[in-house]
């Protein structure tokens, strides 16, 4: 329902305010929020150190751009978490 909601709100933004590109912020650790970005076709471009507040206090936000024209999909793999084995003890995605 998100993404459904900011595929259209980004298709009006670019074709009728004429906007040429789209910052997106997420705090960092909002996975959700990048994942949907991701989905989206919005770069990952860095991290704002500290950034936007936060019950008081300033937190790092990750940043990225969408830019007119540029596919509203996946440019890359989503991150893959790795397995790791060592010990008898094995560690691996949610």
């Amino acid at each position: 329902m998100v993404e459904r909601a900011l595929r259209l709100l980004l298709e009006w933004g670019f074709a009728e305010q004429r906007l040429e590109t789209v910052l997106w912020m997420a705090h960092t650790g909002n996975w959700a929020s990048r994942r949907v970005a991701w989905r989206l076709g919005f770069s990952c471009d860095g991290t704002l150190r500290p950034w936007a507040p936060q019950r008081g206090e300033l937190r790092d936000v990750w940043i990225g751009t969408l830019h007119r024209g540029e596919p509203r999909e996946p440019r890359t793999t989503w991150l893959a978490c790795p397995v790791v084995e060592a010990y008898g003890v094995r560690l691996r995605p949610i």
